[in-house]
């Protein structure tokens, strides 16, 4: 069995056309790293398409959170990493691999708190996303990758049902005994709600719909100061802040460009000097 791989989990032409570009950037970045496409799509899974090196295909599909669930026990890899088909890897995230072998799984908290009643659990334990799990191979593992489709199967008889998987990907792992690593936000970038990148950090990986998500990729990782994220397509602006939408973007980066010479220089030892402050 191979040690460390990605899989995607496509169903439908357009999460197959997605897996296949989100696989393409794995490849920029980290050439050697086999991957294999879960899919519902016959002649894909019997000729994978490039660049994976293996497919499998998915039966008794519902195009439902579900198919993702029952998928991941299927992993060829010791160590594996699944990527949702909506993610562009900027660098490489081969360190999460390195992570696994201390750790059972590895998520990334979501942008938002849901209010969904878990029983015992506190607010404390926020929910994950669920775009990027990174997971090694072991009874303790394949107990929960068992108990969460359970879980969310038990959420949906509930008088309030649930959103998403995450509501029970965040009960099955609280009461679970694994040893569980967050990972920080430039591991699973979401384009959906604002963020912000710590001073030194890289955007490891962008997660949704981005427009030009190559230069957004590049815009965000010319400066590793610290940097507010607002919405995508991720735009940058006079050196630290991405703005809502390129034409915002655009219409900042023009304005600061006409301030006069001494203005800009204030504003920018302003911003310098607030994020050595911080």
């Amino acid at each position: 069995m191979t040690e460390t791989g990605i899989i995607y989990i496509a169903t439908g032409p357009r999460h197959l056309q997605e897996a296949i570009d989100s696989a393409q950037s794995v490849m920029r970045v980290m050439p050697e790293t086999p991957l294999t496409l879960f899919t519902d799509d016959v002649s894909a899974a019997q000729d994978p398409p490039r660049p994976f090196h293996s497919a499998v295909l998915l039966r008794d599909v519902t195009r439902s959170c579900l198919d993702k669930m029952h998928a991941l026990r299927e992993t060829p890899y010791e160590r594996t990493i699944m990527l949702d088909t909506d993610t562009y890897v900027c660098e490489s995230i081969a360190d999460v691999f390195e992570a696994l072998l201390r750790f059972d799984v590895t998520v990334a908290y979501a942008p938002n708190r849901y209010p969904y009643p878990v029983a015992d659990c506190p607010d404390a334990f926020p929910e994950p996303n669920t775009g990027v799990i990174g997971y090694r191979r072991s009874d303790a593992v394949w107990d929960f990758l068992e108990d969460w489709p359970r879980t969310y199967a038990d959420q949906m008889t509930r008088p309030e049902t649930p959103r998403h998987d995450q509501h029970a990907f965040r009960e099955a792992l609280y009461r679970s005994e694994l040893r569980f690593l967050i990972l920080p936000m430039e591991y699973n970038l979401r384009t959906l709600a604002p963020g912000f990148l710590g001073n030194g950090a890289r955007v490891k990986v962008i997660h949704g719909s981005v427009g030009d998500v190559a230069g957004s990729a590049a815009r965000l990782n010319r400066s590793t100061r610290y940097r507010a994220v607002v919405h995508s397509p991720l735009r940058r602006f006079s050196g630290d802040l991405v703005t809502m939408r390129p034409a915002l973007g655009a219409i900042a980066d023009r304005v600061f460009e006409h301030l006069p010479k001494g203005l800009q220089a204030k504003l920018t030892r302003l911003r310098h000097g607030n994020a050595e402050e911080a």
